[in-house]
């Protein structure tokens, strides 16, 4: 094949590729997860597969509770870049947030471990003065120069699932109320612009008709992401009543999803003599 012939098939490849990313439909969800980072106090540490659900977090008292920021991949098309990602984190109720990290791939190792994203970090910090919205001066501008592409030689060996998720950093929050994401001023960016009209962005789980596109700049999810409980409130209806004791004993000697009150990996006696300690609390005040 001549020289020329050969830029030109490739450069119909590449075009192929483009038009495909273009026509199929391709998911960015954003979600919260209790679970990140194995050692939350080295960020190169492997990070521990995400629960697949809008966690209810039972806060203790005034101490507080570290959120892991996930993003995750559902895509049609081979090739697709998302280029950054702007969101806010914001809370109603009594919660606030007290710190919010974004991770860098450039200084994570990633020998086996959890993909981190590529590019630089714009900071977070408190644009509402109280706690109760986090954000970049320009959303998260610049966060990811190449943030996600769909390759399959790119996975992460922690998270055993037919899509990709990397962890992009965490949140610190205390008391009670609800966790949203939203879509910062920056928005979210796909190929140098805001995503293919097919594709769209999830925030959370539960979320998927709320059809929320890259530069639909402040709109956040229909349900919140996290929902922070007083200690015992394992429904999150603002009272620790018979209905959190049938939670408990329904996941009683398993690893618990909601149960687990002090986090040990386990529910037991300990978790169930909180909840009884608790017994009767009216946690809407």
């Amino acid at each position: 094949m001549s020289r020329c012939r050969l830029i030109r098939a490739v450069a119909f490849l590449g075009a192929m590729a483009l038009a495909d990313a273009a026509q199929a439909h391709n998911t960015l969800r954003l979600f919260l997860a209790e679970r990140g980072l194995s050692n939350p106090a080295n960020l190169n540490s492997p990070s521990l597969a995400p629960v697949l659900e809008n966690p209810v977090v039972a806060m203790n008292d005034g101490a507080g509770k570290r959120l892991y920021v996930w993003a995750q991949l559902h895509s049609e098309s081979a090739v697709v870049v998302w280029h950054g990602v702007g969101f806010n984190v914001k809370t109603t109720g009594a919660a606030q947030i007290t710190n919010a990290v974004m991770y860098n791939a450039n200084s994570t190792v990633l020998a086996g471990f959890a993909q981190r994203w590529e590019g630089v970090i714009a900071p977070m910090t408190d644009s509402s003065g109280n706690g109760t919205r986090w954000s970049g001066a320009n959303g998260i501008a610049a966060l990811l120069s190449a943030g996600l592409q769909k390759n399959p030689a790119q996975t992460d060996s922690h998270y055993q699932h037919s899509v990709e998720a990397y962890l992009i950093g965490h949140v610190d929050v205390v008391g009670t109320g609800e966790v949203f994401l939203e879509i910062g001023d920056f928005g979210i960016v796909e190929f140098n612009s805001p995503p293919f009209p097919g594709d769209e962005i999830e925030l959370g789980f539960g979320d998927d008709l709320d059809h929320i596109r890259g530069g639909d700049f402040g709109m956040s999810s229909t349900l919140p992401e996290a929902t922070l409980v007083c200690l015992g409130d394992l429904n999150g209806d603002l009272s620790v009543d018979t209905a959190d004791l049938g939670i408990l004993i329904g996941e009683f000697g398993g690893a618990g999803i909601l149960a687990d009150i002090n986090n040990d990996g386990v529910v037991d006696t300990a978790d169930l003599g909180t909840l009884v300690a608790q017994f009767g609390s009216d946690c809407s005040s």
